[in-house]
C-alpha cells in the first residue's frame, strides 16, 4: 500500500521516495504493534491478578475450613467430657451424698 498519493509534493522539498513511504508504513505498524503489545501486557496482567486472587480466595477458604474443624473437634472433646460425666454420675458405683 503506497502514502504517496495522500502527501502533497512541496515545492521548496525534496520529492517523497518509495524509501520514505516504506519507513512512514513501517513506523505505523511499529506503533500498532507497540499498542497490541500494551494492551496484551494488560490482559495479562488482569489475568495474573485475577489469578493472585482466586489463589487467595482458596488460601482463605483452607483457612477457614481448618478452623472450623479445631471448633468442631473442640467441641466434640467437651461433648465426649461431659458424657463421661454423665456416664460416671448414672454408674452403680458412683456415691451419692
Amino acid at each position: 500500500m503506497t502514502y504517496k498519493h495522500l502527501i502533497p509534493p512541496a515545492p521548496h522539498l525534496e520529492p517523497i521516495t518509495e524509501e520514505m513511504v516504506k519507513n512512514i508504513e513501517l513506523k505505523v505498524e511499529v506503533e500498532s504493534l507497540k499498542q497490541e503489545l500494551q494492551e496484551r501486557q494488560e490482559q495479562l496482567d488482569n489475568a495474573l491478578t485475577t489469578a493472585g486472587l482466586t489463589n487467595q480466595n482458596e488460601v482463605e477458604v483452607q483457612r477457614r475450613c481448618e478452623e472450623r474443624q479445631q471448633e468442631i473437634r473442640h467441641k466434640q472433646e467437651i461433648l465426649e467430657t461431659k458424657v463421661q460425666l454423665l456416664q460416671e454420675i448414672q454408674s452403680p458405683s458412683a456415691v451419692w451424698p
